[in-house]
């Protein structure tokens, strides 16, 4: 028994030692020979950077996470696929997109699976899609670059949001007494008007994604899309079909 945990601690301690050597010998490689280098000359890299990278690659991930294990973040992006910033460095496997989200024009530059990049390279400009991104280390560099992890392209249906007209107060309370006082088959007319187009409006936030960054996301969303002018168009339609 004694013999076998005497074993166990001196292969915990050889192991210990050894990984105490990697890490040693990595800050001294980083940061006596490949960064001063690459530091004085901005367009080139260090001849042994190539089996740096690999050898040292989950130091490098380590470091360039700013010294934590955390997860691997996530971007979501959804938006119209406009032409790329740039296209000269696709040989060396990078892109570059601009996304025309619904909140504002996203400029991203990216790495990924050379599968993945050809796929994206057929996209069509002013395609809405949805990216989603992870982070790589560069080649170049011990920093991360976006990753490409996938995309979809979406055939984005017409908006069906009714938009909010100018009413008065007094207007406004009349159209909700008109719509909460319906009975019969102009009700039922009503619910049903309401139910399809809350129906279209989710189909429609989750394909645009507008509502990603909102707790509950669409399904949160849909019921706050009832608004008094669609109760309006509800009243006008079945007001006009009963």
């Amino acid at each position: 028994m004694k013999n076998s945990i005497s074993k166990l601690i001196y292969v915990l301690g050889v192991l210990s030692l050894l990984f105490g050597i990697y890490v040693f010998t990595f800050y001294i490689v980083q940061n006596k020979i490949v960064r001063p280098f690459e530091v004085k000359n901005r367009n080139e890299t260090h001849f042994i950077r190539p089996v740096y990278n690999v050898i040292y690659y989950p130091m490098r991930k380590f470091v360039a996470n700013g010294s934590s294990f955390s997860q691997e973040k996530i971007d979501v992006y959804y938006g119209a696929l406009e032409n790329p910033l740039w296209t000269s460095k696709k040989e060396r496997g990078y892109r570059s997109a601009n996304i025309d989200t619904p909140g504002s024009l996203v400029m991203i530059g990216f790495t990924g699976k050379q599968s993945v990049l050809e796929e994206f390279d057929s996209i069509e400009s002013g395609s809405y899609v949805r990216m989603v991104f992870g982070v790589a280390l560069t080649k170049e560099h011990d920093r991360f670059i976006n990753r490409l992890i996938s995309f979809e392209v979406i055939d984005l249906m017409d908006d069906p949001r009714i938009k909010d007209e100018d009413l008065s107060e007094e207007a406004i309370q009349l159209i909700r007494d008109a719509y909460s006082g319906l009975k019969g088959d102009p009700k039922v007319c009503a619910r049903k008007f309401v139910r399809g187009y809350q129906d279209k409006v989710l189909e429609h936030c989750l394909q645009a994604g507008y509502a990603q960054n909102i707790g509950g996301g669409c399904f949160h969303n849909v019921p706050y899309s009832v608004t008094t002018s669609v109760r309006k168009r509800a009243l006008d339609k079945c007001s006009t079909e009963n």
